[in-house]
């Protein structure tokens, strides 16, 4: 007797239907850099305007701080997006307004956590010492504390435009 060796094949409706959840990152580029902009602008405008800062080095370090936050927050945010809501509808775009609110959020508030241990790091104990991992867990949730109280102002009112802008623009991407 001889075996079947050739594999079994599965009917078409029993697969489960392959959802494209990443789309081309040309697509994503446009989104993304106007969504990192809109943070940069947000950033310095109040920065200047609103709280008497000259325009300086360190003005623009803390808007790039937050253009870098706001551009790491766009891939995660569409891939999970597309993934729970498969069309473009009023759900996803609800979905990626929320996203990329909390991811921006939590990859700046990250960002500032390392700015932080870079800056407090001449001060720390012995490197992988026990004090020295207590000093970076404290820094890092000072830096955080620091930016939810101080640094979340900076985004009203314009990268709060700019959400709604840039979620509608990645809700209309072709899947």
């Amino acid at each position: 007797m001889i075996a079947n060796t050739e594999p079994e094949t599965v009917p078409q409706a029993v697969l489960p239907k392959k959802t494209k959840v990443m789309p081309p990152i040309g697509q994503m580029l446009l989104p993304g850099l106007f969504w990192a902009i809109c943070c940069f602008t947000a950033g310095v405008v109040v920065l200047v305007f609103a709280r008497g800062w000259v325009v300086s080095e360190q003005s623009m370090q803390v808007g790039l701080i937050y253009a870098a936050g706001a551009a790491l927050a766009v891939w995660p945010s569409v891939v999970i997006a597309r993934y729970f809501v498969h069309r473009s509808s009023v759900w996803r775009w609800a979905i990626l307004l929320f996203l990329l609110l909390g991811l921006t959020t939590l990859f700046t508030a990250c960002l500032f956590a390392l700015q932080y241990r870079i800056y407090f790091s001449q001060w720390h104990g012995e490197v992988f010492s026990q004090a020295w991992l207590w000093q970076q867990m404290f820094t890092a949730a000072g830096a955080v504390y620091t930016y939810i109280v101080l640094g979340l102002r900076l985004y009203f009112p314009i990268a709060l435009a700019g959400l709604f802008v840039t979620s509608w623009w990645l809700n209309r991407l072709p899947d």
